[in-house]
């Protein structure tokens, strides 16, 4: 081991240090993998993983669609020929509620629709587009 006390001496160079470091590690790693190859196997490494039991089961499956219910038209305060910029703001605001209570979530256009609907209209005016905007 005179070169192992010449390098804490600092007595070789530093390639040299380099070099014997490497071929140290490398020693090293051989016999740590000798030694380990002389070890006899265990039992658990040599004996073959059995695979996991997979157990079915059957499940009811239910129906999990949510029926979608329309509000009655008929229940509103707007009836068929009715103008809708024309109505009483309360009256149209308690039937925007009613709708939007029974049906939420709701989108603007499928309450529109509704409104237009209970007026007996199928297509919105301008007016109407412009306040839904």
């Amino acid at each position: 081991m005179a070169l192992s006390s010449d390098l804490e001496y600092g007595l070789v160079p530093e390639s040299s240090q380099r070099d014997w470091r490497l071929a140290d590690a490398i020693k090293s790693a051989i016999a740590y993998y000798e030694a380990s190859d002389s070890e006899p196997e265990s039992e658990e490494k040599t004996r073959i993983k059995q695979r996991a039991a997979i157990e079915r089961v059957e499940i009811e499956h239910q129906s999990s669609a949510a029926i979608y219910q329309v509000f009655p038209l008929e229940q509103l305060s707007l009836s068929v020929g009715d103008t809708i910029p024309e109505m009483n703001t309360a009256l149209l605001a308690e039937d925007i509620l009613k709708i939007v209570h029974f049906e939420s979530p709701i989108h603007v256009k499928m309450l529109s629709i509704r409104l237009l609907s209970a007026v007996g209209s199928s297509r919105s005016g301008a007016r109407i587009n412009r306040s839904n905007s």
